[in-house]
């Protein structure tokens, strides 16, 4: 038993070794909250921007997709053009109206069957419901997680949809990696459609995961290994990079006169717990440029070695270290190379751009 209890330590110890620094924050929402038009807990409910269409309609093409159809010299004529245009915005104008016209209520007839009332995503049942009809919008339900996500799971009940061939309802989850800014860098999609889904994109920074059945009320749970995506397929992230994450649930169509419902529970999600990298501004650069001119001009003798020390003493010798580490290798050596490498990562350009490589040459040779 001693023995067995020795060994159950060393490997606590080697699991302990094996991953400095780096534990797990978990989220968990069972939604089991009195029955609500707010969500709650944090989640915002968000008007979604997918577009939908008339069954007697065209499927409208997406922003950037060009038509098939071959264009005649008629077509191309700059006349023609501008009359397109220019019904084009027309139409964005009168759409436009309308929704206002919509939101102040005019025009309305309250007693009108197809008239919507309340939020579309709300606390039913202890759980998170969802519903698409005629005439409504679809509605996102958000939440941003100020770390990376590495694992998500829920539970899930596609309750209804309308049917047929062309059914385009669906249920499921949008990951969003962000920056600092906000900017997103990359998406993982996971969703259980009914007979069409158009979102098939898969890219270095899209990754989408489908599943295909009946909405026939039957619950059904889902776990994505975010974590391995990320490593596997989404290449053109820069991880680095990923300063929060936004998880958006949804139940929609892309057929206006749809009717989809939904519920979703049991939301659990992991999240990565790490010392966040040494981020050097454009601003940190040119101050470490001029402490080194500073210190060349005191005493060039003692040059780079009092720079480094300094810098070890203002930001910490595990940080400088670890962002100069972060400079490829063919740049080290290349003056040139480092000065364009400067001006994209840190957007330092020209004289400064020179000065700051010059210096940072050095440095790495001391390191």
């Amino acid at each position: 038993m001693f023995r067995l209890f020795c060994r159950w330590i060393m490997l606590v110890l080697m699991v302990l070794v094996a991953t400095p620094g780096w534990t797990e924050t978990r989220f968990h929402d069972d939604f089991n909250r009195p029955n609500a038009d707010s969500p709650g807990n944090g989640w915002m409910i968000i008007p979604n921007q997918d577009e939908c269409f008339q069954t007697d309609q065209k499927k409208p093409e997406k922003p950037g997709k060009k038509s098939k159809t071959p264009t005649t010299e008629a077509e191309t004529d700059p006349r023609d053009l501008k009359s397109l245009v220019f019904a084009e915005i027309s139409e964005e104008i009168k759409k436009k109206t309308e929704q206002m016209k919509k939101k102040s209520g005019e025009g309305s007839d309250p007693q009108s069957p197809t008239e919507t009332h309340g939020a579309t995503a709300r606390i039913r049942d202890g759980m998170l419901f969802f519903q698409y009809a005629q005439l409504q919008n679809s509605q996102m339900v958000q939440q941003e997680f100020p770390k990376k996500v590495v694992r998500f799971s829920y539970d899930f009940t596609p309750l209804y949809a309308m049917g047929g061939l062309d059914d385009r309802a669906w249920i499921g989850v949008r990951i969003y990696y962000l920056d600092e800014d906000g900017l997103i860098l990359g998406e993982i999609r996971n969703f259980y459609y009914h007979a069409v889904f158009d979102e098939r994109e898969n890219t270095p920074v899209i990754q989408t995961l489908l599943q295909q059945g009946v909405f026939d009320g039957s619950p059904r749970h889902v776990s994505v290994d975010a974590q391995k995506i990320l490593q596997q397929q989404l290449r053109g992230l820069d991880q680095n990079r990923i300063a929060k994450t936004r998880i958006s649930l949804e139940v929609a169509s892309g057929i206006c006169e749809s009717s989809v419902e939904g519920y979703v529970d049991n939301v659990d999600i992991v999240m990565e717990d790490v010392v966040q990298p040494f981020r050097v501004t454009r601003e940190m650069l040119m101050e470490m440029t001029d402490l080194s001119v500073t210190l060349f001009t005191k005493d060039r003798h003692a040059f780079p070695g009092n720079w480094k020390h300094a810098l070890y003493d203002k930001y910490g010798q595990e940080k400088i270290n670890g962002w100069v580490n972060e400079f490829p290798q063919e740049v080290r050596t290349d003056l040139g190379r480092l000065t364009d490498y400067l001006a994209q990562r840190h957007q330092v350009t020209g004289k400064d751009a020179w000065m700051a490589a010059y210096a940072l040459t050095m440095l790495l040779q001391s390191l």
